[in-house]
C-alpha cells in the first residue's frame, strides 16, 4: 500500500519533469488508437516519447533528484529500449509455450469425445464434452497465472537498468523472489482507476456520446499521462524498497 500511495503522489512531480513528453505521447497514442492514416508514424513517435519520458522519470522515481543530461537521457532511452525488447521476447516465448500447452490439452479433450475426426477441424470443438471444457479451462487459468507470475518477476527491469546504468532483465529475478503476487496486487490497486476511466471512454465512444476523435485522444492521454507515470512511480518505489540495505553488487 505504501507503493500505491507513492505512485499517486508521483503524478505531480512526473508532470513537472516530463509534462511535454507525456502530453505529446498521449496525443500520438490517441492517433494510433483512432487508426489515422499516419498510424505507423504516430506509433513510432509515441514509443519514442514514452521512452524519453521514462528516461526522465525513472531516475526521479528511484530517488535521484537531479535531472539527467541530454546525453544521459539518450543512453537511458537506448537501454530502456533494450529492456523492453528483451522483456517482450521473454514473455512472448512464455506465451507461446503456454498456448501450445493449452492447445495440447484442448486436443486431448476433443480426441476423447464423441464425433472427433482428426482430419476435420470443424469436429474438434463439438467433440469436447463438459468435463473436457472444465479441464481445459483449469489448465488455461493455471497457465495464465504462471505467465503473470513470470511477468511480475521481471517487472523491475526498467528501474534496475536505470539505477545500474546497464541493461538488466533476468538479473532482477532474485530481487522479486516471494513478492510476485504482492507486486501484481499493487499494480491492480494502482491502475484500477485509470483502467476504469479508459473503460468509461470506450463505452462513451461506442455509445456515440461525443466526438470520436476527442474520445480517442482522451484514451491516449489517460494511458500516457496517468497510466505511465503511475506505473513508473510504483515500480520505482518498489525497487527502492527492495534494494534498500542490500549489497551494492546484488544486481551487478
Amino acid at each position: 500500500m505504501d507503493g500505491v500511495g507513492a505512485a499517486w503522489r508521483f503524478l505531480i512531480p512526473a508532470w513537472r519533469r516530463a509534462g511535454p513528453y507525456l502530453l505529446f505521447s498521449g496525443l500520438e497514442l490517441g492517433l494510433v488508437l483512432a487508426q489515422s492514416r499516419a498510424m505507423w508514424i504516430s506509433l513510432a513517435l509515441a514509443v519514442l516519447m514514452i521512452l524519453a519520458a521514462s528516461a526522465r522519470l525513472l531516475p526521479l522515481a528511484i530517488g535521484e533528484t537531479e535531472t539527467p543530461s541530454i546525453r544521459d537521457q539518450t543512453a537511458m532511452v537506448l537501454r530502456l529500449l533494450g529492456v523492453a525488447a528483451l522483456s517482450f521476447l521473454f514473455l512472448f516465448i512464455l506465451f507461446l509455450l503456454v498456448f501450445v500447452l493449452v492447445l495440447c490439452f484442448a486436443y486431448a479433450a476433443a480426441a476423447s469425445g464423441h464425433g472427433f475426426v482428426s482430419s476435420e477441424i470443424a469436429t474438434w470443438a463439438p467433440a469436447v464434452d463438459s468435463r473436457g471444457r472444465w479441464v481445459v479451462s483449469l489448465v488455461a487459468i493455471v497457465c495464465a497465472l504462471a505467465w503473470t507470475w513470470a511477468a511480475m518477476r521481471v517487472s523491475l527491469a526498467a528501474p534496475a537498468t536505470v539505477a545500474k546504468g546497464k541493461v538488466l532483465m533476468i538479473a532482477t529475478w532474485p530481487l522479486t523472489r516471494g513478492r510476485a503476487w504482492a507486486i501484481a496486487l499493487a499494480q491492480v490497486l494502482t491502475l484500477a482507476a485509470p483502467a476504469a476511466f479508459i473503460g468509461l471512454l470506450i463505452a462513451a465512444r461506442r455509445a456515440g456520446a461525443g466526438p470520436a476523435m476527442i474520445l480517442w485522444l482522451s484514451e491516449g492521454l489517460v494511458i500516457a499521462g496517468l497510466w505511465l507515470p503511475l506505473t513508473i512511480g510504483l515500480m520505482g518505489r518498489l525497487y527502492r524498497d527492495l534494494t534498500s540495505g542490500q549489497p551494492e553488487a546484488a544486481l551487478a
